[in-house]
């Protein structure tokens, strides 16, 4: 609300001193719109860069198909080449590779529409993010002369900003989480571990004892079982935090009573020392390599961590 004071009413030394202050919060304000549009382009940079990564992971998967589909036409060879009495091993053999490429298929499939899904969902986050932050900096620009409100303007626009960063942090989390459960089974193959997933995203619950635990993504065999926690930022704090929720694994999987239990973390990015921090705690550790590929880091069984 403006006041209504006359030149009778203020000297000119205090209606000087109010232009002069008045000026200045307009120079504030414009300095919180460059800002914020800067942050904007920021994170425009960053979606290149993702999709970027979601396209060299897509074409890998192309050429992993590529070697599936060689090794196959060798695996047919064979069965022809093969004698008659080990026809039914062939075939029972053939039934449980056709399974398991189905299985991979599927998943593949599943995972590639979830993450089109989300990636579709980012982009019109973001575009609403941006309109909101437009239609904000007109707002403040044009209540320059009503400092107050335009102060809570700003406020309110920015506390919108922070929501869309940590819907888009989330959005980001079940792409990393999409990307790591479609590859997880080669990465742990050419570490010399032959491990299947066995999902992503599983959640126990046991109410008695107040317990519940979600296992981004799961890989076992008949004696290893291997629980990932998968983060699109890792922490010293997320890795503490994943280390004090597997204490409660052997309770909410009891189907693993018998299993050696090694435990790993993946991310896109190890924020200082996350990455050696993970490895002291006797974790196996993925990252992605220069190329945008995920790799298992080199380690030492004998050092793993048991839960």
């Amino acid at each position: 609300m403006k006041n209504n004071i006359t030149v009778e009413e203020i000297d000119m030394p205090t209606l000087r001193q109010m232009v002069l202050e008045n000026s200045r919060q307009i120079s504030k304000n414009e300095m919180q719109i460059k800002e914020m549009r800067m942050e904007n382009t920021e994170q425009a940079q960053k979606d290149r860069e993702r999709d970027e990564r979601w396209e060299e992971s897509r074409r890998k998967h192309d050429s992993d198909m590529e070697e599936i589909r060689a090794l196959q036409k060798v695996f047919q060879q064979q069965m022809i080449e093969s004698s008659a009495r080990n026809d039914l091993a062939l075939k029972k053999s053939r039934e449980e590779f056709d399974r398991r490429m189905q299985e991979s298929q599927e998943r593949h499939d599943r995972d590639m529409a979830e993450i089109k899904e989300l990636h579709h969902e980012m982009n019109k986050n973001i575009k609403e993010a941006t309109d909101e932050i437009k239609s904000a900096a007109g707002e403040i620009k044009s209540a320059a002369g009503e400092i107050k409100g335009a102060a809570g303007e700003i406020k309110s626009a920015a506390a919108k900003v922070d929501e869309m960063v940590v819907e888009i942090r989330g959005i980001t989390g079940h792409i990393v989480e999409g990307l790591i459960s479609t590859t997880t089974e080669k990465i742990f193959q050419n570490a010399g571990l032959d491990l299947y997933n066995k999902g992503k995203e599983i959640k126990r619950k046991l109410t008695a004892k107040n317990l519940m635990m979600e296992v981004d993504v799961l890989l076992d065999n008949a004696t290893t079982a291997v629980p990932i926690e998968v983060k699109s930022n890792c922490t010293k704090s997320d890795i503490d935090h994943f280390l004090e929720a597997m204490g409660k694994f052997r309770v909410l999987f009891p189907e693993y009573a018998s299993h050696e239990v090694i435990a790993g973390i993946a991310a896109l990015n190890y924020e200082r020392d996350a990455f050696e921090y993970a490895q002291q705690q006797g974790l196996l550790v993925i990252r992605v390599s220069s190329d945008y590929i995920f790799s298992l880091a080199p380690f030492d069984r004998q050092s793993l961590r048991r839960f």
